[in-house]
């Protein structure tokens, strides 16, 4: 007995002498370009030049952005022009070279970012239509779940000739509110965050915008069903007179995924056992997105 004690005592001591210590030799990649910027019709391209970071560094904000890059912009492969400088590592379209353009619907635009101490990189984006056929109006209310929901219609008419990236937020503008505002849908699939309440079983209430695609009515008119609760607030919200506005975002491909990623990792954050998210990457040799953007709106009054 006295013997086992003392070999196992024995092994105990001579345990630690058995640790090694592993170093992991980690090979150290080049720091490469960020660029993240819209293109929108009609309005100053703005692109911001950044830096990226080793990955067991902490990254210095004010030591990101970069100065003293050559930002190039090209409309369907023919030079525009420059990007100027400006504080803070962004660079806009510079006007003096020519006055007179401004980024088209339905064009490729393609970025070019140079510096002298990092490799070269690019991206381009195609600029969704500026707007599509909208025709708003409101129904009745409707009981949903015990709760009295007012109905705002969307008809949507889709181009039908390519595939088009929609978001949709609801505004509201009253005596009392005016700001976004929550609602209910029963029939579309959309892409987005939701908040479920337990008195409506599992049907979500969408805060914010929602996303989708016209992959199940190309080239039709498709009409959205928007129930907004008429409890939401205190005061009386849906007011005759009350403006309630749908305002309709058309994105290009890479940045409609880029929203859709970035938002599901944010969701992610902090939940261990959440599957691992690839934010949405367009730029060839480094890292970030550029993409196209538009916007419409389409307004609808309570009598």
């Amino acid at each position: 007995m006295i013997r086992s004690f003392a070999f196992c005592l024995l092994l105990l001591l001579l345990a630690p002498a058995c640790e090694t210590v592993v170093v992991l030799d980690i090979p150290q990649k080049d720091n490469l370009l960020v660029l993240n910027g819209l293109v929108i019709a009609d309005q100053q391209t703005v692109v911001r030049v950044n830096r990226s970071w080793p990955v067991f560094e902490d990254a210095v904000e004010e030591e990101s952005f970069l100065p003293g890059a050559t930002v190039s912009l090209y409309e369907d492969d023919v030079y525009v022009g420059p990007l100027v400088e400006t504080p803070g590592g962004v660079y806009t379209y510079d006007f003096s070279f020519d006055t007179l353009f401004r980024p088209k619907e339905l064009r490729r635009y393609r970025v070019e970012a140079s510096h002298p101490d990092f490799p070269s990189a690019s991206a381009t984006t195609l600029l969704p239509p500026s707007s599509v056929p909208l025709e708003p109006w409101i129904g009745d209310t409707v009981q949903l779940g015990g709760k009295d929901h007012l109905e705002l219609f969307l008809d949507l008419e889709d181009p039908g000739d390519r595939t088009d990236f929609y978001s949709f937020e609801v505004f509201v503008e009253s005596m009392f509110f005016a700001g976004p505002i929550c609602f209910r849908n029963t029939e579309e699939a959309f892409e987005g965050t939701s908040d479920f309440f337990p008195d409506i079983g599992t049907l979500p209430q969408y805060c914010g915008k929602v996303y989708l695609t016209d992959a199940e009515f190309n080239g039709q008119t498709k009409r959205i069903t928007f129930l907004l609760p008429l409890t939401q607030f205190e005061d009386p919200t849906f007011l005759p007179g009350t403006v309630l506005r749908v305002v309709v975002g058309l994105y290009s491909e890479e940045l409609y995924r880029y929203n859709l990623t970035a938002q599901l990792q944010a969701d992610n954050e902090g939940n261990p056992f959440s599957q691992p998210v690839v934010v949405e990457d367009n730029v060839e040799g480094g890292f970030g997105l550029i993409g196209g953007y538009s916007a419409d709106a389409a307004v609808a009054v309570i009598p």
